[in-house]
């Protein structure tokens, strides 16, 4: 996956086209898609959500290259598929009806089938990207599933700093680990946000206090804490096809983000501005990248007090409207122009 087709005849290149995987929500792909038209690109798009094997034909027949795999991308020949970008597809939305509707007095099975049956539809979904297997991919559905603690260790070992970082069960272990300095906690997964009495809650970066240690029992869930960095401002970076583009978030300037500037103070915004990394942590950032196996993502870190560049985390899939727009950088059409020089 990953390589431009090369092999298209005049007539085939007239009717090359870009499919977008991506969710009805995004604000991203709508833009992308502006550019796309402009720049006079084919595309298509499926949206997650708009998948319903329930009740939308799916079929596929594994002989002879035939693919079509289900009423949304009716029309579509894969062979004139160029680029693929996949961005926060997630096809698996309805497999929930069947099990809640129709089995809802198995009880605890309840889990274990949902399990199965996602996993039934998973594979189906997987077989389907080998149709699109020698197409370029911004990014490969294997790529974009990063694990935080993989990407931490693979930036240290290119020669990123970063926050000395601990997963731990016990008590003992915490108060051991940071003596001295202080703590605080983030999700190791992807960030789900939940529902009580219709209000919702998001996951975000929290400080852990000495008393709330105090409070731990000896044994609790697996966590992960780091050591709290002291920073002059935060730094929001998108990477694309070996180019960084880098914007300095002064979120020291209200209390309400100095933690986690997604904790947005809108009565006192972050100032936001274009910044340029030292070209030694670009290079070790492209480094990172290339291990990773992504041609695109969002990348945050922090320049401490001390004057170091600490790295946080890749989201290869993060939204970079909010680096694009005060920046002026147009990623939008960066992306777009990506995407098109494969998709022509």
């Amino acid at each position: 996956m990953g390589k431009k087709r090369n092999n298209f005849s005049q007539f085939e290149v007239a009717y090359a086209m870009v499919l977008i995987l991506s969710m009805e929500s995004d604000v991203s792909t709508i833009s992308v898609i502006d550019w796309l038209d402009y720049l006079g690109s084919r595309w298509k798009r499926v949206n997650g959500e708009d998948i319903d094997e329930t009740k939308d034909e799916l079929f596929l027949k594994i002989a002879n290259d035939e693919f079509s795999f289900c009423t949304l991308l009716e029309g579509v020949d894969h062979h004139q598929v160029t680029a693929v970008w996949d961005r926060r597809f997630h096809g698996l939305n309805r497999i929930r009806h069947w099990i809640y509707s129709d089995t809802s007095d198995i009880g605890i099975n309840n889990a274990r089938l949902e399990k199965l049956l996602i996993a039934e539809v998973g594979k189906v979904h997987a077989y389907t990207y080998a149709f699109f297997s020698d197409c370029f991919w911004l990014d490969t559905p294997g790529a974009t599933n990063v694990n935080k603690l993989s990407v931490l260790d693979c930036a240290s070992k290119v020669g990123l700093k970063i926050p000395r970082t601990v997963v731990t069960n016990k008590k003992d272990s915490l108060i051991a680990a940071f003596s001295g300095c202080e703590i605080i906690t983030k999700h190791i997964s992807e960030a789900h946000g939940l529902f009580f009495d219709a209000t919702l809650f998001m996951n975000y970066t929290a400080v852990v206090t000495k008393e709330f240690v105090d409070t731990l029992p000896e044994t609790f869930f697996p966590s992960l804490f780091q050591e709290k960095i002291e920073k002059k401002y935060e730094i929001r970076a998108f990477y694309l096809m070996g180019i960084i583009y880098a914007m300095a978030i002064f979120s020291q300037s209200s209390e309400q983000t100095k933690v986690d500037f997604r904790q947005y103070d809108f009565s006192n915004s972050n100032r936001m501005v274009p910044f340029e990394l030292p070209l030694s942590i670009q290079a070790k950032i492209n480094d990172l990248m290339e291990r990773l196996n992504l041609k695109h993502g969002s990348i945050d870190l922090i320049k401490s007090v001390n004057d170091e560049y600490v790295f946080l985390e890749v989201n290869p899939v993060g939204q970079f409207g909010m680096v694009s727009y005060p920046c002026n950088y147009y990623l939008e059409e960066k992306v777009a122009q990506t995407l098109s020089e494969y998709g022509k």
